[in-house]
């Protein structure tokens, strides 16, 4: 009897141990199941974290986009309005002193620029200012002479088209001139007013950031200048044709309208 309670008691600890063990090997099979699936989980939710924020980054970008495409767009816009009120003004018959200004004027506002000048080309190297508007590369009122602050005014003057210097400091006339460092200026651009014979002067720009002005700039400032070079021709014209009627072809002497009108006036003067 006891052999085989004995035989039984080892049949029934082989039994237990047998599916002991399968318990076990099957829980660690299990256990290693779930942390495969686990680890793919969590690469798949890495995946898709990545494709999320790819797709934010460009959704912001597609955003900041359009954001600035609206504000080009809004600019041009802006442009245009002001192009069309200038060449009304343009037309209207104003004195040339007070349209120079109202060139300045515009220009710096819609640029957002430091400083905007009109400048006069007075023959050689010679610049005079006939207008200003903002904080501008200090010039002698009688117009200046070979000076290093003109050089990009006379390179555009001379190439018949617009110069723009991104930053003085890469210019080695300009790094040292003490006008540009009294005026905190950094980037110079410069935009031909077209004349007859030859240039009448430029527009030029300037402001304390570097590289701040664009091709759209330069095209903005460029209508502006061409409406100037047509009023400044058609106002040379008008003065010719003054002078002609008032003057003989010939002898340059006054005539018979010029004499008439000069006694006209000294008799109401009597």
């Amino acid at each position: 009897v006891m052999a085989l309670m004995s035989v039984l008691y080892l049949i029934s600890f082989s039994l237990i141990a047998l599916r002991s063990h399968r318990w076990l090997v099957h829980s660690i099979r299990l256990r290693l199941e779930n942390r495969e699936l686990i680890r793919s989980l969590e690469r798949r939710v890495e995946e898709r974290t990545e494709q999320l924020t790819k797709a934010n980054e460009q959704l912001a970008h597609d955003i900041a986009l359009r954001q600035q495409a609206q504000k080009n767009l809004a600019d041009y816009g802006d442009r245009q309005a002001a192009v069309a009120m200038f060449g009304q003004r343009a037309l209207s018959g104003v004195g040339l002193d007070a349209l120079f200004q109202d060139a300045a004027l515009v220009v710096r506002s819609r640029l957002r620029i430091g400083g905007c000048a009109v400048l006069q080309w007075a023959g050689s190297t010679k610049l005079r200012a006939r207008a200003t508007a903002g904080q501008v590369v200090p010039r002698p009122l009688q117009g200046s002479a070979g000076s290093s602050v003109d050089a990009p005014a006379m390179r555009a003057l001379s190439a018949h088209c617009a110069q723009v210097v991104d930053d003085i400091r890469g210019e080695s006339d300009l790094a040292r001139c003490a006008s540009c460092r009294e005026a905190g200026v950094r980037s110079i651009a410069d935009v031909v007013i077209a004349g007859s014979e030859r240039p009448f002067g430029v527009i030029e720009l300037s402001d304390a950031r570097a590289g701040c002005f664009s091709e759209d700039d330069i095209a903005f400032v460029q209508t502006i200048a061409n409406l100037l070079a047509t009023a400044v021709g058609r106002k040379r014209s008008e003065t010719r044709i003054q002078r002609l009627a008032m003057q003989d072809a010939l002898t340059g002497l006054p005539n018979r309208i010029d004499f008439h009108n000069r006694l006209l006036r000294d008799l109401e003067m009597a």
